[in-house]
């Protein structure tokens, strides 16, 4: 999709939607008192990815004008995967 003369413009908007969902579901997780960091960061990746895909696959089966796309997957779970690992730094650094 071509929007504002971007091309891929909803791919843009698919990473950065997941990358702040998972930094701020990271938040949420890290801040319990028994959650580790690295516990978090994977729970966050693998539950941002699984979202991502079962959320793709959901508008494959829908008939209101939605449309599957490998790329939006791909997109999704580099925006999981670059929230997490964002949220994983950031807590680690304030933690010290």
């Amino acid at each position: 999709m071509n929007m504002f003369g971007i091309p891929y413009f909803d791919k843009i908007g698919h990473f950065g939607m997941y990358a702040v969902w998972t930094f701020l579901f990271f938040r949420a997780l890290s801040s319990g008192v028994r959650m580790t960091l690295r516990k978090a960061f994977w729970m966050t990746l693998i539950t941002g990815i699984v979202a991502g895909v079962a959320l793709e696959y959901g508008q494959y089966f829908m008939a209101q004008g939605r449309s599957f796309e490998l790329a939006d997957m791909a997109a999704n779970a580099l925006g999981a995967l670059i929230g997490s690992e964002l949220g994983y730094f950031y807590f680690l650094r304030k933690r010290r």
